[in-house]
């Protein structure tokens, strides 16, 4: 996906991504490593608005947060919970940050963003650099079916916004055209701002991101399990 497509979701993402458990989510994961790395810090991949690092500084994480979009990381420093995180803006196949994780989370369709196999293949090479001994890789991407689920048009609502949803699935990608509608600041019943962006994301197999991680990247595959017949979450360790 375009920088400018996420920056152009920012002001609208955290509401209409509010039934996400993110709380459950970190809970499954952190129960199916067969041993806790040592220390404490957590690094989040594609963090977005923050929503995965807020749960986290409330399980006692240090956490620092990468995005590519400047609009997504300027909301979640907003954030009073993320006071103490650290945000780094950068396109997470060219990441190059100073030190390195216990754990690094890439979650909520993240992989899936990334359709360029090129970047998604730099991403699987650099990721290691960034985990300590020990640490772990925890990541997930949306299922082929869940994928394809999208294909189809929805009405969210929330409060003054209002948000069309369209999914085309066009293998191995699916296109979703968004546009929102917002009252304008100042108005009163009288105007909406409406705007409409195109979000793009790709299907990747099991077998696919089996694959790619076996060759790219020094990391050992632990396990991998199914979170709520929706996300295939895979976990890898640095030995």
């Amino acid at each position: 996906m375009e920088k400018a497509s996420y920056d152009n979701i920012a002001a609208f993402y955290d509401s209409f991504t509010k039934e996400f458990d993110y709380s459950d989510y970190l809970r499954k994961c952190l129960e199916k490593l067969s041993k806790k790395p040592n220390g404490k810090l957590a690094l989040d991949c594609g963090c977005g608005t923050g929503n995965l690092l807020e749960i986290l500084e409330e399980n006692g994480f240090n956490c620092t947060g990468v995005d590519i979009s400047e609009e997504m990381l300027q909301k979640a420093s907003e954030k009073m919970t993320l006071k103490n995180t650290n945000f780094v803006c950068q396109n997470l196949s060219e990441l190059d940050l100073y030190g390195a994780y216990d754990y690094v989370f890439c979650s909520l369709d993240t992989i899936n963003h990334i359709v360029n196999k090129r970047e998604l293949r730099s991403f699987f090479k650099r990721i290691s650099n960034f985990i300590e001994p020990g640490g772990v890789f925890i990541f997930d991407i949306k299922t082929p079916e869940y994928i394809k689920s999208g294909a189809k048009t929805e009405l969210f609502e929330e409060e003054d916004k209002t948000l069309i949803w369209e999914g085309i699935f066009q293998k191995p990608y699916i296109f979703y055209r968004l546009i929102f509608f917002s009252p304008k600041e100042g108005k009163e019943n009288e105007c909406f701002r409406k705007f409409e962006t195109i979000i793009e994301e790709r299907c990747y197999s099991r077998e696919e991101i089996r694959s790619l991680m076996k060759k790219l990247s020094p990391l050992k595959y632990e396990k991998s399990f199914l979170y709520k017949k929706e996300r295939t979450v895979f976990i890898y360790r640095k030995k």
